[in-house]
């Protein structure tokens, strides 16, 4: 009766599955809240923002209708004070570029020229802890109006726009690793675009939204992992939306704020959220300033939404969106109680004994196994092991390359039938981190152990 026995299993698991699902669905039926924050002290829009060490930095941009009224400024906003700091200004003043963080250090790249709005390839490095400016390695592909993914250590410059011989938009993918200082091209996003805007979730960069020549705004999502150098087309915002909208990633979700539409010619002040897992979009509370142009960040669960333009006027409105329950999780429950045998099965013909009923289950217990970390090109094993007396029914593994802005990847299996007898289940991982640097490898084991009577 070992097949019954495993439907018992499953049906178990699959309800604690859909008792999690039914609690976050409950909880998101909230918009989230948004907050009005300092102002920026220089109104602009379309700069480049990131945030190191819990401070936001906004750097360059349009400070006014004008293209040639763009900046090299540089501000920093601590949310802890709600404050902003006048830093260094960036060498090259400039509008429209994009920026990635990697080991502290605030790298700024392209963008367009101020006096005549050419493209840019170049790649300035601001140390935050030193307050300085250093020149990189340039872009092979001078653009402005892209987005810029960091995984692994490796800023992914991705899509844009180029006056050169055009205008062109383009499809271009091309790798930063800063260890190195040089640049890898990569897989074309499947969709050319520019004005568009972009997150990273668990190592995996989604382009969201932006435009084609000529003014026709795009809902396409689409998202790259970097490891497998592969392209997946998503499913496509409820509505279209270009010139940077706010966009950052907490926890499995994506949050887009804002945008312009062009065939309206309408602000968007909506906010929808993406989960990466389900692949579904989600009405969320609407940004309390309409705006596009903005620059966002996401700092411990919250989303900033800086500066921005309406009406052809830059603003230096900051405002903050925290999403529907999104504080740390709680503690682990202890395990449930234990689960009744199975019935006796029935009398046999001729009083004979029937066949013992089918075996119950009871007992649930995750378990998290020791951490194996693994240097580059190596493979190792990692497990995690049954308490006495329970077995295993469900494994999975999480990866994290530690202390960086590298991904997490994780996967959990719920068997299909109990494997006898088993106590422990194992993973075996291999690093195969490419490029500059050594690059590190956690792998943490789980599962999911019960008594089968």
């Amino acid at each position: 009766m070992r097949s019954t026995a495993n439907s018992r299993i499953m049906t178990v698991v699959l309800k604690l599955l859909t008792a999690t699902v039914i609690i976050s669905g409950s909880a998101i039926a909230e918009g989230g809240t948004w907050a009005t924050k300092a102002p920026m002290p220089t109104a602009r829009s379309t700069a480049a923002v990131a945030v190191v060490s819990d401070i936001l930095y906004a750097a360059g941009g349009f400070e006014g209708a004008a293209t040639t009224n763009c900046v090299a400024t540089l501000e920093a906003y601590n949310p802890a004070t709600n404050s902003w700091t006048t830093k260094t200004s960036m060498p090259t003043a400039r509008h429209q570029p994009s920026a990635g963080v990697v080991g502290g250090i605030f790298y700024v790249m392209g963008g367009f020229r101020c006096s005549d709005s050419q493209e840019l390839a170049t790649v300035e490095a601001y140390d935050a802890a030193n307050d300085t400016w250093t020149t990189k390695a340039s872009m092979p592909t001078a653009r402005g109006a892209f987005i810029a993914g960091v995984v692994d250590g490796v800023i992914h410059a991705i899509g844009g726009l180029s006056f050169n011989g055009g205008p062109h938009v383009l499809s271009t993918v091309e790798a930063y690793d800063p260890l190195t200082d040089t640049w890898t091209t990569k897989a074309p996003m499947p969709t050319a675009r520019y004005q568009f805007s972009g997150g990273v979730v668990n190592g995996v960069i989604y382009s969201i939204g932006g435009s084609l020549v000529g003014g026709t705004d795009l809902a396409t999502v689409e998202s790259f992992d970097p490891l497998t150098n592969i392209w997946t087309t998503r499913a496509p915002m409820p509505t279209a939306r270009v010139a940077g909208p706010a966009v950052g990633a907490i926890g499995q979700v994506l949050y887009v704020a804002g945008g312009y539409l062009t065939q309206t010619g309408i602000l968007d002040a909506t906010t929808v959220a993406y989960d990466t897992v389900t692949n579904t979009w989600t009405s969320r509370t609407s940004i309390p300033t309409a705006r596009a142009g903005m620059g966002s960040a996401v700092i411990n669960g919250v989303l900033y939404a800086v500066g921005g333009t309406a009406n052809v006027t830059a603003l230096d409105a900051v405002e903050a969106f925290t999403p529907p329950c999104s504080g740390p999780p709680g503690p682990q429950g202890p395990p449930g109680p234990q689960g009744p045998s199975g019935p006796q099965g029935p009398q046999g013909i001729a009083g004979a004994t029937g066949p013992q009923g089918d075996p119950g289950i009871s007992g649930l217990q995750y378990m998290t196994g020791t951490p194996l970390t693994l240097t580059k090109l190596t493979t190792g094993t990692a497990t995690a092991i049954c308490p006495p007396g329970r077995m295993v029914i469900g494994g999975g593994y999480v990866t994290t390359v530690p202390g960086g802005s590298g991904a997490n990847r994780a996967f959990m299996q719920v068997f299909s039938s109990a494997p006898g007898g088993t106590t422990a289940w194992s993973v075996s991982a291999t690093n195969a981190a490419s490029g500059g640097g050594n690059l590190s490898l956690t792998v943490t084991a789980y599962a999911i152990c019960a008594i089968v009577q």
